[in-house]
C-alpha cells in the first residue's frame, strides 16, 4: 500500500507539472511553478484563478470587469524567477491582443454608437440652430417693439392735431356764420347808405335850385330898395 500510494503520488505531481505548463502556456508572461503542490491544490488553484467576467450592459456597450483584482509581481517571486531552468520558463510573444485574467473588455458596437454620436452631433446643432432663432426672433421682437411705441407716439401726435384741426375747422364755420350774417347787414348798410346818397344828391339839387331862387330873389329885393332910395331922393322937399 505504501508503494502503490508512493507511484500514485508521483503520478499525481507529473499530472500537477502538467497541468501547470498547461496554464503557463494559456496565459501570458512568467509564473513561478511548485513541483510539491498536489493535482488538487492545483485543481483548486485553477478553479480559483479562472477567468471569470461580469456582463454589463450600459447605452449599448458591453463593458466585461474581472472579479480578481490585478496584482504586481513580488520582488520574491522575481528573483526566484532567475533561479528558474529554461525548460520551464515558458516566453509567449504574442502578435495579436489577447485579453488576459485582469485586463477588461469592452465590446463596443461601432455602428450604434456612430448613429448616437452622429445623431447628437445634430441634435446639438438642431438645438444651437433654435438657440440662434429664439436671440433673432427676440431681437426682431425688441425692434417691433420699439417701432410700436414709437408709432403709438407718432399717432397720439395726429391725434391732437386731429383734434385741433377739428377745432380750427369748428371755429372757422362759425366765423362764416358770423360773416354771412354780418355780409347780410352789410349789404344792408350799403343800400341804405346808396338810398341815402341818392336823396342826398336830391336834396342837394333841391338845395341849390332854392339857392338859385334866393339869389333871384335878393338881386330883385336890392334893385327894389334902389329904385326906392331913388324916388324917395328925387321926391324929397329938400330937392324943390
Amino acid at each position: 500500500q505504501k508503494a502503490s500510494f508512493d507511484t500514485s503520488k508521483i503520478a499525481n505531481s507529473k499530472d500537477a507539472s502538467k497541468l501547470i505548463n498547461v496554464a503557463l502556456t494559456s496565459k501570458p508572461g512568467l509564473k513561478e511553478t511548485n513541483t510539491n503542490r498536489t493535482k488538487l491544490q492545483v485543481e483548486a488553484d485553477k478553479s480559483a484563478n479562472a477567468i471569470t467576467y461580469k456582463k454589463e450592459k450600459e447605452q449599448d456597450v458591453l463593458v466585461y470587469i474581472p472579479e480578481n483584482p490585478r496584482r504586481s509581481p513580488s520582488p520574491h517571486s522575481i528573483e526566484k524567477l532567475l533561479e528558474y531552468p529554461e525548460s520551464k520558463i515558458n516566453i509567449h510573444h504574442r502578435t495579436e491582443p489577447k485579453f488576459s485574467q485582469f485586463e477588461p473588455i469592452t465590446i463596443t458596437k461601432p455602428t450604434t454608437t456612430s448613429k448616437t454620436s452622429s445623431k447628437l452631433k445634430e441634435l446639438e446643432k438642431e438645438l444651437q440652430d433654435a438657440i440662434k432663432q429664439k436671440e433673432e426672433l427676440a431681437n426682431k421682437v425688441q425692434s417691433a417693439r420699439k417701432d410700436l411705441k414709437l408709432k403709438n407716439q407718432q399717432a397720439q401726435k395726429i391725434n391732437q392735431k386731429m383734434q385741433q384741426m377739428t377745432k380750427y375747422k369748428a371755429n372757422i364755420e362759425f366765423h362764416k356764420q358770423e360773416i354771412i350774417e354780418n355780409q347780410s347787414i352789410y349789404e344792408e348798410l350799403i343800400s341804405l347808405l346808396e338810398t341815402a346818397n341818392e336823396k342826398g344828391l336830391q336834396f342837394g339839387q333841391v338845395l341849390n335850385r332854392y339857392d338859385d331862387e334866393i339869389n333871384e330873389l335878393l338881386n330883385t329885393l336890392s334893385l327894389t330898395n334902389y329904385r326906392i332910395q331913388e324916388f324917395k331922393e328925387s321926391h324929397s322937399p329938400c330937392k324943390r
